[in-house]
């Protein structure tokens, strides 16, 4: 995909759309979303990852069960309504209370009545009973693995796989086939749960592409240890024979932590993953890319080099600095892929190094605003005087306080200082949002993408994650009445007076 033109774009995850289910999903409201976008001249929508989130890993994104599987909370129970699962008075029933913000064990009760509610009406004999069987076909190759490992978690009260009977965590092939075929109906469940998803995702991405608006998607570079993918593909990571971490990912101490950050994630056995000749993250690529028009690759630095620590460890002070062959790996997949449609999360503790495999490959990286109002300023990366064209720039992302929060609670008096001179004016919490979003906009990036929060100007109480914390992450939502046909006009009319709107196409 050629990024050399002005465009804008918006971060908004899905879970925070509004609706009347308790959570933002694939329904109604995603695609009047889009629809939304479309008006303002806005020609991309990024997303957070979109793969299975569980109360044990506090319902991150990043730390999924699945690096290929989709989120059941995602599906649509308007969409499955229309494919007449429901009748209207039944779909009354999964109604939820308006809120500000995601309660998930409300949601996975609801959810959960309403798959097994709409699966007593399935039968071989259903509408969609050709499409189920071709989907279990075409995405056999990770679907059999994931939905035998959610069926085995769940009957080990959702215990780590590292803890079952030894013939199941280690994947005895008598003793697996054994299982499924007892359990061949609740497994058959889980594989049409995904089902759903990948068919709802489909009239989704439709959608988008018939309004011209393309998804950015977001990959993270470790997976969960608790997932199917280290469960069906041991060797891959640094794991020993009775399936314990031997070394984990985390990021080494700096100014803000002095212990570091372990992150509980097993890292990989990159010799190995050479050796089966990068299979896996094809695959993983390949379902992303058929997802995504673009793809954000998340700490992107561990692609040069990443942080191992020694297991067990309590803190990440005791780790290293490990090689990891970028350039073998871009290769491989650009020979697979061809063009690589990815973003580069170029933040955190840079060096030379992963400057230089960003460029050589070559990808775009990330300029985020709120870092760059400190005593370095003028030489900042992150000041828009500095930014080339093959760059994207943003207020924050996800792990970035609100600009509004930001400016409230995060920033110094220095940060609030230099913004004031370099905007030319006095900036204040009222303020602060429109004019970092007009800096990001008048940037030389040749992409600016925009937190809805900071569209709407909101406080610290719409930050999506603070990191390093597990509490009231990842559920913020949008109001559906905060969505004027005045935001859309004053939206429209920034995206258009910085050249950045895709109507002008």
């Amino acid at each position: 995909m050629n990024l050399r033109k002005r465009s804008s774009g918006i971060l908004l995850h899905l879970t925070s759309l509004p609706g009347r289910f308790g959570i933002g999903d694939l329904g109604p409201e995603a695609f009047q979303f889009a629809s939304m976008l479309r008006r303002c001249g806005i020609g991309f929508w990024q997303l957070l990852p979109v793969n299975p989130i569980a109360s044990s890993q506090y319902y991150s994104p990043y730390s999924s069960s699945s690096a290929m599987a989709g989120n059941e909370l995602l599906v649509s129970p308007e969409l499955l309504a229309i494919d007449e699962f429901f009748t209207d008075k039944q779909l009354k029933k999964f109604h939820l209370p308006s809120a500000s913000k995601v309660r998930y064990d409300k949601v996975i009760a609801q959810k959960t009545a309403m798959f097994q509610q709409a699966w007593t009406t399935w039968s071989d004999l259903h509408p969609l009973a050709p499409e189920f069987a071709e989907f279990k076909n075409t995405a056999r190759d990770w679907l059999d693995d994931f939905t035998l490992f959610s069926v085995l978690s769940e009957n080990n009260s959702h215990s780590p796989w590292n803890t079952w009977k030894k013939e199941w965590r280690d994947r005895d092939p008598h003793a697996l086939k054994k299982f499924a075929e007892n359990n061949i109906e609740h497994i058959e469940y889980e594989k049409w749960k995904q089902f759903l998803f990948d068919r709802q995702w489909k009239m989704f991405r439709m959608w988008c592409a018939s309004h011209e608006v393309r998804l950015i998607g977001d990959l993270p570079f470790y997976v969960g240890f608790n997932s199917s993918d280290v469960w069906s593909h041991r060797n891959l990571f640094k794991i020993n024979a009775t399936g314990d971490m031997t070394h984990i990912a985390g990021v080494p101490p700096d100014y803000f932590n002095e212990d570091g950050q372990l992150w509980g994630m097993p890292v990989y056995d990159w010799n190995k993953v050479e050796e089966e000749k990068h299979q896996w993250w094809i695959q993983r690529v390949a379902k992303n890319i058929a997802m995504f028009d673009l793809i954000r690759l998340d700490h992107f630095r561990a692609f040069s080099a990443y942080w191992e620590v020694p297991a067990p460890a309590n803190d990440a002070r005791g780790g290293r600095w490990i090689k990891t062959p970028g350039k073998k790996f871009f290769a491989v997949m650009k020979e697979r892929f061809g063009g690589l449609p990815f973003i580069a999360e170029d933040l955190g503790d840079i060096d030379e190094e992963v400057i230089t495999l960003r460029d050589s490959i070559p990808l775009p990286g990330m300029r985020i605003l709120q870092f760059a109002f400190d005593d370095a300023m003028p030489h900042s990366p992150y000041i828009p005087h500095n930014y080339s064209r093959s760059s994207v720039a943003y207020t924050g992302t996800h792990d970035n306080n609100t600009t509004r929060g930001w400016f409230s609670d995060d920033a110094t008096s220095e940060n609030k200082k230099q913004l004031s001179r370099y905007v030319g004016k006095s900036v204040n919490e009222n303020n602060v949002a429109r004019e970092m979003v007009r800096l990001c906009l008048a940037s030389v990036a040749d992409q600016a993408i925009i937190p809805m929060q900071d569209l709407l100007n909101l406080g610290a109480d719409a930050r999506m994650n603070t990191p390093s914390s597990v509490k009231n992450n990842w559920s913020w939502r949008l109001k559906k009445e905060l969505m004027t046909e005045q935001v859309e006009r004053e939206i429209k009319t920034l995206v258009e007076l910085y050249n950045r709107s895709s109507l002008n196409t």
